[in-house]
């Protein structure tokens, strides 16, 4: 049973955005994906036989950016989604490595005396409650969503803010010192430079690019 978060976000074209910032924007959610990851593997640090393998992914498609991480495990992915009965016997000194809503591991006691639907049925017993959901891949998933959220906010700033039908022979990819790059990197999260942005980089059609920076150092952008 296999356990993942998989999320996609569209994200326009990105052959109109500097190649730099696009890394940055992936760096940013490979980092998030990474500590999911990373909480993953302590839920079963206690583990003795089975050994989950976690990955993750991160990648472009077409229009898309799709981002997972999780595993093909199938006992981590039973205790991840629970069970509504489970068909084994328990010791009495059973306790669970694992707790719902918690990525900890502990030792666990006990042993399992016996499974399976026949010896249910052999012994003439109903099954036995199942297993309660771990919940791993549930409570991660809102970290995932707000990093991928964040970053599809990001590609729609960039996108938007090169506007391409006011910016003619002008692009965001121009060296460090254009102004959109001069702009984008002091006042990223600003509206009101974004438009103010805009307006310099229609300006210059007609002014040079030391020009517009001068004026942006002017006013203090």
């Amino acid at each position: 049973m296999p356990a993942f978060n998989i999320k996609a976000i569209p994200i326009g074209n990105l052959n109109l955005i500097d190649a730099n910032v696009v890394q940055k924007i992936l760096d940013d959610i490979k980092k998030e994906m990474e500590s999911i990851k990373r909480d993953y593997e302590r839920s079963t640090e206690t583990w003795e036989k089975n050994h989950p393998v976690f990955t993750t992914n991160v990648q472009i498609k077409e229009d898309e950016l799709i981002a997972s991480v999780g595993t093909n495990d199938k006992i981590w992915g039973i205790l991840n989604y629970g069970t509504e009965d489970r068909w084994s016997l328990l010791s009495e000194d059973w306790s669970s490595k694992t707790t719902p809503n918690s990525y900890s591991s502990k030792q666990g006691s006990g042993r399992v005396t016996g499974r399976g639907k026949k010896l249910f049925a052999r012994h003439n017993l109903p099954p036995a409650p199942g297993i309660e959901p771990r919940n791993w891949v549930k409570n991660s998933e809102e970290r995932l969503e707000k990093k991928l959220d964040e970053a599809e906010r990001k590609f729609t700033f960039e996108l938007d803010f090169i506007d391409t039908g006011s910016l003619e022979s002008f692009s965001i990819k121009d060296s460090s010192s254009s102004v959109a790059s001069y702009i984008r990197s002091k006042h990223a999260s600003h509206a009101s430079n974004v438009r103010w942005g805009r307006a310099a980089i229609k300006a210059g059609k007609e002014l040079s690019q030391s020009q517009i920076l001068a004026l942006g150092k002017i006013n203090e952008l």
